[in-house]
């Protein structure tokens, strides 16, 4: 932390350039409501620029009136694309949408405010019991004689025994924690577990690195492929032999594992039923989701390195499909243009040739023009039985949202957490529409529960006329429930 050292950062790093913008604070804090406080990892760019239209038009402090608001939304979201913020990344998905993630210039900004902003508390016997703990595992972890093994487990077995008989002798459980404890202990592992979800996407950002410096060197001419793949399989086994790589390898592995994916669950489903009156419900619930979130972020990781894989592949066979020295010419060019924009396209005046011409020839212009052919589509015609049925479905009387709440309190409580397709599949819902979008207005009101729209599943609305070939149903987003 020398005084050259504190200047290169002040002076190049994305989040000091954004402290000296306008309003730095609308930009992490509208960050902070999109993914941290839903619990989002990814957000089209569709949805995110409705989201900041309303958001500028709230906090907004420095609006520029010759912009309407939409398009002011749009250059913001460009803007905090660039290479000089980099807040957010955004690439495109299997379905062609664009799609916003946090980078870990972001990650780390909004971590380091939240430090500053929250009135954490005073943790310090479960930081110090939790130092201890650490320490033990570490001393035990490193011990190669078998004797000193030996005798630390003999021990521990010693006391484990003592606290047995101690309960069996009285019929109570002493040295049990209490709720400030509790508060400080669940405060530690939600502080743990965020800075872990935001540890990932700097691993991302690595694998990201090395796929964009392989593009960077298919555009050179003078490299040759066995270079490049040699190059790339070098990179990506040094990153591997880091403690980082080596570290995401062995923490992926266990996830994945029958073990360690129903742990978590299974300890956090655990915490649930314990879990008494004067604990914080909110770090309780961050925990929920705890699992999915892990898997989403891992699955990111794995993914580009798969994209990195196939990349490398479509570079040994590249020489089967381009022969054209001039075809690999022209390509090799555009790449090259392409790396060096990065996303920084020049604000250029440009005018568009080649557009139908207009036609300006009065006496040829016919006096009206020839009726449209409109296509009517035929209506489904339903009997006054069917009408029923129907009424049913869209029905808005008679929900009992407590009714709704104790379903997915249920599975919540059984499996940690839960879509509204498996609440549907076990209960299935008997008051028509009206009782589906009950399910939805308690995913919005539980701080612990998230709608992907981006995800859609099809709810099939049984008929009670078995010759009827018409399928029914209805499209809804998925729901999870924490």
């Amino acid at each position: 932390m020398t005084f050259d050292v504190l200047s290169g950062i002040f002076s190049r790093h994305p989040l000091f350039h954004l402290f000296r913008k306008q309003n730095p604070a609308l930009a992490l804090s509208f960050l902070y409501e999109i993914f941290k406080k839903r619990g989002v990892l990814t957000v089209r760019q569709d949805e995110l620029l409705i989201e900041l239209d309303y958001y500028l038009g709230e906090y907004d402090e420095h609006p520029e009136d010759s912009m309407p608001s939409r398009d002011r939304a749009y250059s913001l979201i460009v803007e905090w694309c660039s290479e000089k913020l980099k807040l957010m990344r955004r690439y495109r998905n299997d379905e062609g949408f664009w799609i916003l993630e946090l980078t870990p210039v972001a990650e780390k900004g909004i971590q380091w405010l939240e430090e500053l902003a929250e009135s954490a508390p005073v943790a310090a016997e479960s930081r110090f019991t939790d130092i201890l703990e650490r320490l033990e595992n570490l001393v035990a972890g490193s011990l190669k004689d078998p004797e000193m093994r030996i005798r630390e487990l003999k021990d521990k077995r010693r006391n484990i025994n003592k606290e047995i008989q101690e309960i069996e002798s009285t019929g109570e459980v002493s040295g049990f924690l209490d709720d400030r404890q509790i508060n400080e202990r669940l405060w530690e592992i939600v502080r743990s577990s965020r800075s872990l979800i935001a540890d990932f996407s700097t691993v991302e950002e690595d694998y990201r690195s090395l796929l964009t410096e392989l593009y960077r060197e298919e555009a050179e001419q003078d490299i040759t492929r066995g270079h490049i793949v040699g190059t790339a399989l070098s990179t990506s086994e040094k990153l591997d032999a880091t403690p980082q790589g080596q570290s995401f390898r062995a923490f992926w592995q266990y996830l994945i594992s029958a073990y360690g994916g129903n742990r978590i669950g299974e300890l956090v489903g655990r915490l649930d039923l314990i879990l008494e009156t004067g604990v914080d419900s909110r770090e309780a619930g961050y925990l929920r989701d705890f699992k999915g979130r892990l898997f989403e972020s891992g699955r990111k990781i794995v993914e580009t390195n798969r994209r990195l894989g196939e990349r490398l592949h479509r570079i040994l066979e590249s020489h089967e499909i381009l022969r054209s020295r001039r075809l690999l010419q022209d390509i090799r060019e555009l790449r090259t243009f392409a790396a060096g924009l990065k996303g920084n396209f020049p604000k250029r005046d440009f005018l568009m040739s080649g557009t139908s011409p207009s036609i300006n020839l009065p006496m040829e212009r016919p006096l009206s023009y020839p009726s449209e052919k409109r296509r009517v589509l035929p209506v489904l015609e339903i009997g006054e039985t069917q009408m029923e049925e129907w009424a049913l479905l869209f029905g808005m009387d008679g929900i009992d949202l407590t009714v709704l709440e104790n379903h997915v309190n249920e599975l919540v409580a059984r499996h940690g957490s839960v879509s509204l397709e498996e609440v549907l599949r076990n209960h299935p819902p008997e008051k028509g529409l009206a009782e589906i979008m009950g399910y939805f207005r308690l995913a919005v009101t539980r701080a612990s529960s998230r709608i992907d729209s981006s995800r859609k599943w099809k709810l099939v609305i049984p008929s009670g006329d078995d010759s009827e070939d018409i399928e029914r149903h209805i499209t809804i987003p998925e729901v999870i429930y924490g």
